[in-house]
Parts: structure tokens; sequence; C-alpha cells
């Protein structure tokens, strides 16, 4: 799954960082959900929008078709 972030004041900034942090949680903690990386945990560049204004959170889900 790929999520995308907007925030208003941008990935960086406080608010910013705590939205990322509550969804990266949320994930990690549902039980379907095998690994979530994203922005705000790695602050990798290729994770975060040129302008800043955007972050993305991936999450490996794990199950099956049906």
């Amino acid at each position: 799954m790929v999520l995308l972030i907007t925030a208003k004041q941008g990935v960086d900034a406080p608010a910013g960082q705590r939205t990322g942090a509550t969804i990266e949680s949320k994930l990690a903690h549902h039980a379907n959900v095998k690994q979530v990386v994203g922005y705000v945990s790695t602050h990798a560049p290729a994770l975060r929008s040129k302008d800043g204004s955007q972050g993305i959170v991936l999450a490996q889900i794990t199950g099956t078709d049906d």
C-alpha cells in the first residue's frame, strides 16, 4: 500500500512529523501489515516531494486474495 501524505506547512514541520508518525504507527500495529516505511521514520529524500509538502508511507500487507 502506498499513502501520500500532504502537510500544509510541510512534512518536516512539527505538525507534519506528528501526522506522519501517527499514520506509520497505526499501520505498523495492524495485524495484516508486515512492514511500514515512511518519510517521517527514515527521512529518506526519495520519500519526500521536492517542495517538502508531501511524504510517502509504504506498507507491506500480508494475507490472501480472499
